[in-house]
């Protein structure tokens, strides 16, 4: 499944997060590496190499933004394969397929066991601005685990 069919939800700690995130987020490149994931079957991975503190944004989740019409249409073309595609909450969507920006890379740690190797999520600004957000203390070194939740890798029709 896709991340556009996940969506974002807006509870909790997310709704909690109510900051100038352009301005807590200067130097994010500087505080992850992209490297060799350490989970079974994926390829490369997001790390912290000088730690984060809990609900500390991490970095953005860059990519082309469009409606999902556009996007619908790329995805049963071929043209894009929905990997790393969010549905925002205004309904459209994030692409980071061609966007090479380090959020993309944050893997699914609900994956291995239990979910609690999960260290991250994605939380949408006001502004559809989406930032990968710690939900615990981070180490240096750790790589950086969200959950993309369960409709991600639920099995669709037809599969």
């Amino acid at each position: 499944r896709r991340l556009d069919e996940q969506g974002l939800p807006n509870d909790g700690v997310r709704a909690a997060i109510s900051v100038d995130a352009a301005q807590i987020c200067k130097g994010w490149q500087e505080r992850v590496a992209v490297r060799p994931s350490k989970l079974s079957g994926a390829n490369l991975g997001l790390f912290s190499t000088f730690g984060h503190s809990c609900k500390e944004l991490i970095c953005p989740y860059e990519g082309e933004r469009m409606p999902r019409p556009v996007f619908e249409k790329l995805l049963t073309t071929g043209k894009t394969s929905g990997f790393y595609a969010i549905r925002l909450p205004n309904g459209d969507i994030l692409d980071a397929e061609f966007h090479k920006s380090p959020g993309r890379y944050a893997n699914d740690g609900s994956l291995a066991g239990d979910g609690s190797q999960v260290n991250a999520f994605f939380h949408a600004t006001s502004d559809d601005t989406i930032y990968i957000v710690s939900s615990k203390n981070i180490m240096p070194g750790d790589e950086i685990l969200v959950s993309y939740g369960l409709a991600y890798w639920w099995p669709q029709e037809g599969q």
